[in-house]
């Protein structure tokens, strides 16, 4: 497996997840400090104003559903929770400098500083979900931890039954890692939608992808996601940007030639998802580091998609 597909793997993952809980109790501790430090009221508005802000990186979609029926409504109560969250810290930093009757010397920056660092490298980590994946990756972690626990004989509600589920990976698994004819990959997905929904087939494909990146389930993915019929289904929820960004992250420029002649050809069915897309410019930084005629394709495909957002802006 690549180094970059090593991150999308059952270790991978682990790693990560053991990486993102350290930075988020490093965050909690460093919110004590400026109470600690006795640095006042300005101490912990500057904390709370880190707090605040890397919730916005954690969780972009914020700001860009403000015009959806209550965006404003989720916007202040998940930034009003992150104050909160900067104000329980700061007093209890003080209620413990009060308690050892001495105010540590830390610089005012300090703090703000240590947080925004462990804020970001959070989100260099793992990329901001949409909300319908929130917990995805304690889910995904469960599932890895717990792989000695018998599974219920009953599928979970809302989840397809573990006889379609066996189906889909049955087919998967009988054709090869790389090189998996098209036709073959339509087929096992075609066959799998009759007994699940749209929502199904995209979660058990990703799950698949977590457990191990290979270029068949990065373009059974594509298939899945370049059918028009699921294209229209997932307008608005930026499906293909996160596929795009999957197959960068394992360097698979096979998956990429594929990705490109899929979405090419949805694109004429639903021009409104070339919303969905990565920007023009971020398609253009891809293919910059890419040969041609590889390179050359997506930089073709990049103006194509900054057309048809001309034609068709978002909502």
């Amino acid at each position: 497996m690549s180094a970059r597909g090593f991150w999308w793997s059952a270790r991978g993952l682990r790693l990560r997840a053991a990486t993102l809980f350290a930075l988020s109790m490093g965050m909690l501790a460093v919110g004590l400090l400026p109470g600690l430090a006795g640095h006042g009221l300005a101490g912990f508005a500057a904390m709370a104003a880190v707090f605040v802000w890397m919730r916005l990186l954690a969780k972009p979609w914020l700001l860009s559903g403000l015009s959806q029926a209550g965006g404003w409504r989720r916007l202040v109560s998940d930034l009003g929770g992150q104050v909160l969250v900067a104000l329980v810290l700061f007093w209890l930093g003080t209620a413990a400098a009060l308690i050892w009757v001495s105010e540590g010397s830390v610089n005012f920056w300090l703090p703000p500083a240590l947080a925004l660092a462990a804020g970001s490298l959070s989100r260099l980590i793992w990329r901001p979900m949409p909300p319908e994946w929130d917990g995805f990756l304690e889910d995904a972690v469960a599932r890895i931890t717990a792989t000695d626990v018998p599974s219920s004989p009953a599928a979970p509600a809302g989840r397809p039954h573990a006889a379609a589920l066996e189906q889909l990976h049955s087919a998967l698994d009988r054709l090869p890692a790389q090189g998996a004819k098209h036709h073959d990959l339509l087929a096992a997905l075609t066959a799998a939608l009759q007994d699940m929904t749209p929502e199904d087939l995209r979660h058990s494909l990703h799950e698949r992808i977590f457990d191990a990146t290979s270029e068949r389930d990065l373009r059974a993915l594509v298939v899945a996601h370049t059918d028009p019929y699921i294209a229209q289904h997932f307008l608005g929820q930026h499906d293909l940007e996160e596929i795009f960004d999957l197959i960068v992250e394992a360097n698979d420029q096979p998956a990429l030639t594929h990705f490109i002649a899929g979405v090419t050809a949805v694109l004429d069915s639903v021009p409104e998802a070339c919303n969905d897309l990565p920007t023009p410019h971020r398609l253009r930084q891809t293919a910059s580091g890419l040969p041609d005629p590889l390179g050359a394709e997506l930089t073709r495909f990049a103006a194509h998609v900054q057309r048809l957002r001309e034609e068709h802006p978002e909502a």
